[in-house]
């Protein structure tokens, strides 16, 4: 197979390896909005850090899993069309707060998101889940009590959602000191799939296949001697 065919199915390759990939949460400890949800039985958490600018906004968990990729919270924008949005990240610490394990990366949202869900009846969370992941797994012990501290980096007033009626038991939001009130979250492992490939991509990786497959029929149906200079080449 001569060079212009290797380097364009080398670019296919390439181009295949260099698509985005999806992740999905595999879920250790949760505490979702209920379905049906009971009207009247839910907080929203301002992380607007002009009005708290000390509380400690998250949720301690008690994990079976013996590490965590990544974990997600409930927002809104409590204020949307201001155009501010905001950027948040997730400090995730022991469960006495004294050390800091791991930071997840900056996650940005836009304005006015979440604005549009409803954590009463009738339900409709969609669009306010935000995930934090971190740079690598975090190494846990199963059984012991860890915290996700929720950070506002910039922007607008935000709201965390929750519920007071103590719906996790392994843990409880952390800026109160009744037991019965949890912020609502997702923890757990991620696992990355690579999604199917365009079509195009597709096209272009079948035809990479039909060069080289010319190529080395080529090269069989060569007999000793030919091709070289001076000898017949079969076309």
């Amino acid at each position: 197979m001569n060079l212009p065919r290797r380097l364009g199915l080398s670019a296919i390759i390439l181009a295949l390896i260099s698509l985005p990939s999806r992740a999905e949460l595999i879920v250790d400890q949760s505490f979702p909005p209920p379905d049906p949800p009971p009207a009247g039985q839910y907080f929203g958490i301002n992380l607007d850090n002009s009005v708290f600018p000390t509380s400690l906004i998250g949720q301690s968990f008690t994990p079976t899993f013996s590490g965590i990729d990544a974990i997600a919270f409930f927002l809104q924008d409590d204020e949307p069309s201001d155009g501010r949005g905001g950027s948040f990240f997730v400090e995730l610490m022991t469960g006495d707060l004294s050390t800091i394990l791991a930071t997840s990366g900056t996650v940005a949202l836009g304005d006015g998101f979440g604005a549009g869900a409803t954590f009463d009846d009738p339900k409709n969370v969609t669009g306010s889940e935000a995930l934090f992941v971190f740079g690598s797994t975090v190494a846990l012990t199963p059984g012991e009590i860890y915290a996700a501290v929720l950070r506002k980096e910039e922007g607008g007033r935000f709201l965390v959602r929750g519920r007071p009626t103590d719906g996790y038991l392994g843990g409880r939001y952390l800026g109160s000191s009744d037991p019965n009130n949890d912020l609502f979250f997702r923890e757990g492992s991620l696992i990355r799939a690579i999604p199917e490939p365009p079509g195009i991509l597709l096209s272009g990786l079948g035809l990479g296949a039909v060069a080289l497959a010319v190529g080395l029929s080529r090269a069989v149906l060569r007999r000793p001697g030919e091709g070289r200079a001076g000898g017949p080449t079969i076309s």
